[in-house]
């Protein structure tokens, strides 16, 4: 539909009011302001305005923008509101008042929407042509219903709309003038609504009923958005069958229709979507009301979609066929990602559900084609016309996925705890097999080592429970169960694993570190302390470049980890590595102050200690400015700053490269400092 105007400066103006209303979020008035743009896109869909009509809606965004945009000039010129501005309603007053723009307007452009646009072409067009004959003879109940509708929806665009469908059916002139009187209003009306809309949904004849339903539950409960393309798919999906039939597929028209107003579709896009956000709210909010069991819908309608017979040939080694796949079957790459996400909030136990579950789940081929479906849901629209990418360049969908993930494998991952025990029960799959990249490279990763990676505490347990796991096996990382769950600071599932005797805690990976280096590093205080709970742990491992727990956890400034490693007395504090550097080196020269000063509390650390480049923690600290660590060094009275380094600089020599007065003075206040000494260069530190 044209307006004489681009859609690009309809959805310039959106962009600009999300915008605004993000930084006044606490402000109804802009955020009214928002609405109302976001009511003019959603009725860009409907049939051609007159010529009237369409000015007036120009005028109605050529204003919106003019506002907008002085708010957003208000915003930088005076930076009063931030993010996290508090008061935000007195200080937006302000703003408005320096705009001369007074917030009732917007109230305006709200009820000049609804009556000069919305019900003028609702109720001159598709609407009236719908209306009982009587109706439409009577020009007093036609002013009636006008004057009634924008009363009870005070400029609310989208609420028009739903009140004219409410009054659609009504068999005479009472029944119509009573329903008027009942009309929502107020906070409430969008609830009361959409209420309305669904109990006429309800009374629908069955099989339109059930339509609206699923058309209902996909577009709320969906993950992501989903194009009209892939919801006809989902929708033509017939359990127990093996393809897709042409035949059932159902017009996107027909859907829209039997959805009492609720749904509506982007031209542009081709995204089936809820008509505004407090659509979907109300649902979030009433789902197990109006479609209680639509996870286990989705979930069931997903894997028997992956089941089909046309992804028995596994995985496709070709991109060229990969794509092929994916073109021809919408809802596969959907599908495969999310089948997961909705199974954990499905009913399990449920046979349909279960059966089709099985179907899935023991057929490698399938699995094996849903896991390189997976990886390409973010797949762009425009790769799926015909001719439209280069085969000879990347993307290589799937190509470096591991093969031979089998169905434990997958729902280790997505924590399916309820579909392992399905498929425990069912016997028929092995409990502990290893994945590969290759066909000819094994990878070596089972169920167990995903679950723990994941955190996925109720999947490790029913699986060690069976008795039939490899506590320690290790994939060509060598990363162990315990090494992965560890990394990741998954508390439970350490515990769980370290229950068992058989666990190697001392397991080294590739680089050499062992479940605490890996803990310790990454500031994983709970499962560090359950590891040095372990007799057997070895708090002084040594990795790949002699890295240490204690030195891992120094230079990723883990501080509490340290002072748990410290109050062991077990660590060896001044342990070299591959540079002959000692944890106190590190916090010194990253500037980490409180760290320098748990070392210096244990009167153990070697503070004069000199690395293979000859320099000593002061020397970094004054090389990097830290004038606190420094005064610490100092304060210890055993600091010898006449050292220099394999160049020939002395601490006092980096100060002054530095330009770091304080630090030259703190140096010079210790009255042993050489000015005059000269580096390889000869250059003495005031030249330099």
């Amino acid at each position: 539909m044209s307006f004489g105007f681009g859609i690009g400066d309809i959805l310039a103006v959106i962009e600009l009011a999300k915008k605004n209303t993000k930084r006044f979020r606490r402000c109804s008035k802009v955020q009214s302001l928002s609405i109302v743009l976001q009511d003019i896109e959603d009725e860009l869909s409907l049939p051609d305005l007159n010529a009237k009509q369409k000015s007036e809606l120009e005028e109605i965004i050529v204003g919106c923008r003019d506002v907008l945009e002085k708010l957003q000039r208000a915003l930088s010129a005076y930076g009063e509101l931030r993010f996290d501005s508090r008061d935000v309603g007195s200080k937006a007053k302000r703003i408005w008042k320096r705009l001369k723009w007074e917030p009732d307007d917007i109230k305006e452009f709200r009820s000049r929407v609804t009556t000069n646009v919305a019900f003028l072409n609702a109720f001159r067009g598709k609407y009236t042509n719908e209306m009982l004959h009587q109706i439409k003879n009577s020009a007093d109940l036609q002013n009636e219903i006008k004057i009634e509708i924008i009363k009870a929806v005070d400029g609310m665009f989208l609420l028009a709309r739903l009140n004219f469908d409410s009054l659609r059916g009504k068999k005479s002139a009472k029944v119509m003038r009573k329903a008027l009187n009942s009309l929502p209003t107020g906070s409430d009306a969008y609830r009361d609504a959409y209420k309305d809309a669904m109990e006429r949904i309800e009374g629908q004849l069955d099989d339109e009923r059930d339509l609206a339903k699923q058309v209902l539950s996909w577009i709320t409960c969906a993950r992501r958005p989903l194009t009209t393309a892939e919801l006809q798919e989902a929708i033509a999906v017939e359990i127990d069958e093996t393809e897709l039939d042409q035949e059932n597929f159902t017009e996107i028209n027909t859907m829209i229709s039997v959805c009492a107003g609720l749904v509506t579709v982007d031209e542009e896009s081709k995204i089936i979507r809820l008509v505004h956000y407090t659509t979907q709210e109300y649902f979030e909010q009433t789902r197990e009301v109006w479609f209680p069991d639509a996870e286990t819908f989705i979930t069931t309608i997903c894997v028997t979609y992956l089941s089909f017979e046309t992804f028995n040939t596994g995985f496709c080694s070709i991109d060229r066929d990969f794509m092929e796949r994916v073109r021809s079957n919408r809802l596969s790459t959907y599908a495969a990602r999310f089948w997961g996400l909705h199974a954990r909030r499905a009913s399990i136990s449920e046979k349909t559900l279960d059966q089709a579950l099985l179907r899935f789940l023991e057929n490698q081929a399938n699995v094996d084609a849903s896991w390189q479906l997976m990886g390409a849901d973010d797949l762009p629209e425009s790769h799926l016309d015909q001719g439209s990418s280069d085969w000879s360049q990347p993307p290589y969908y799937g190509q470096f996925l591991c093969r031979g993930s089998t169905a434990m494998h997958i729902t280790a991952v997505l924590g399916l705890e309820t579909v392992i025990q399905l498929l425990l029960y069912s016997g028929k799959l092995e409990v502990d097999p290893r994945d590969s990249l290759h066909e000819k490279l094994n990878y070596g990763r089972t169920p167990l080592s995903y679950a723990a990676e994941n955190g996925n505490e109720k999947v490790v347990k029913l699986l060690l429970d069976t008795g039939e796991v490899e506590i320690n096996s290790e994939d060509q990382f060598h990363q162990t169960p315990l090494l992965y769950a560890a990394e990741n600071g998954h508390e439970k599932v350490v515990k769980l694993l370290l229950d068992i005797d058989k666990v190697d805690v001392n397991f080294k990976n590739s680089e050499g570190k062992t479940p605490l280096s890996r803990a310790a590093e990454n500031g994983h205080e709970k499962v560090v302390r359950l590891l040095l709970d372990i007799d057997k742990v070895e708090i002084n491992t040594i990795g790949r470049l002699d890295m240490t727990p204690l030195l891992g956890a120094v230079r990723n400034r883990q501080e509490s980890i340290v002072k748990l490693l410290l109050n062991t007395g077990a660590v060896n504090i001044n342990r070299r590595n591959y540079e002959h550097r000692t944890p106190i080196s590190y916090a010194a020269e990253r500037g980490f102050e409180s760290i320098v000063k748990l070392f210096l509390d244990t009167n153990s650390v070697d503070v004069n200690v000199v690395d293979s480049y000859h320099r000593t923690p002061i020397s970094y600290a004054a090389q990097f400015g830290s004038e606190l660590i420094v005064k610490l060094l100092l304060d210890t009275g055993k600091i010898e700053i006449g050292y220099h380094d394999d160049r020939g600089l002395t601490p006092f020599s980096y100060a002054c490269v530095k330009r770091s007065e304080d630090i030259m003075n703190l140096l010079l206040d210790t009255g042993r400092v050489e000015i005059n000494h000269k580096d390889k260069n000869s250059m003495t530190p005031f030249w330099l």
